[in-house]
């Protein structure tokens, strides 16, 4: 995994590209745990976050992701999905103590409880932040979206049903937290045209995908690309250096 690598690169056209980091778990890898990808270690995380603050590569935040002035595409994003209490003891206080800020989407209606939505599949499912924990990842500078009332398949349920998770969903957080919830992640990465219609007219600003690539000043706002640590950054990383090649990329000094 190298993180700064990947949020060095820059296309050579002058429209800047910002690598969108999507975690979920930081914990250490449990026996028998059966999805990896979603599991990064507290102390590579540490040390890949360290790396990206010594490099002096901008931390954004997603409504700068498609700002084209130069000053906002040096930069890269950190998201986090379904609100772990890892993400908060593991991740919250390193990346303030950086001066690093990054957003947590939350299954509003799950909040306290476990990943129940993978029972059966995830062999080893973990905690949820409550309310009060919730709050403390806010006081830490941090922000919060939305990500639906349950985590279903919003492409695969219908449409009414997905309309009702995604509004419900904002209000629930907003209602519980006392603030505006402007960005959104589709659970699973499922989504249809009607569905990214759904979240526009939630009130939803950016809206982030599972799909592997780089943003951009022309990605369209509700369907923003992500790497997700770790399972597909090495493969992100090895895209970027044929690009770096075939399009004269360059890494900022």
């Amino acid at each position: 995994m190298n993180l700064v690598a990947a949020a060095k690169v820059r296309c050579f056209d002058s429209k800047g590209v910002t690598p969108i980091f999507m975690f979920h778990r930081i914990n250490r890898l449990p026996a028998g745990a059966n999805w990896p990808q979603l599991y990064v270690a507290p102390k590579t995380f540490s040390t890949e976050i360290g790396k990206l603050k010594r490099a002096g590569v901008a931390c954004l935040r997603l409504d700068e992701v498609r700002d084209p002035s130069p000053s906002r595409n040096k930069g890269f994003v950190l998201t986090f999905d379904d609100g772990f209490v890892s993400a908060l003891e593991r991740a919250g206080p390193c990346l303030a103590g950086l001066g690093l800020r990054a957003i947590n989407f939350l299954v509003a209606g799950r909040l306290g409880m476990r990943n129940e939505w993978d029972a059966g599949v995830d062999n080893t499912m973990e905690p949820l932040m409550d309310d009060s924990q919730v709050r403390d990842w806010l006081s830490l500078g941090h922000d919060i979206g939305g990500h639906t009332v349950t985590h279903p398949h919003l492409d695969q349920i219908p449409l009414a049903q997905a309309r009702e998770e995604i509004f419900a969903g904002k209000k629930k957080l907003e209602d519980t937290f006392g603030r505006e919830v402007r960005h959104f992640a589709y659970p699973y990465g499922g989504l249809t045209p009607a569905v990214v219609d759904a979240v526009r007219e939630a009130g939803f600003s950016t809206a982030c995908t599972t799909v592997t690539d780089l943003a951009g000043s022309d990605t369209l706002p509700l369907t923003l690309p992500r790497l997700n640590v770790d399972r597909d950054l090495l493969d992100a990383a090895k895209l970027a250096a044929k690009a770096l090649s075939r399009a004269r990329q360059r890494f900022w000094k």
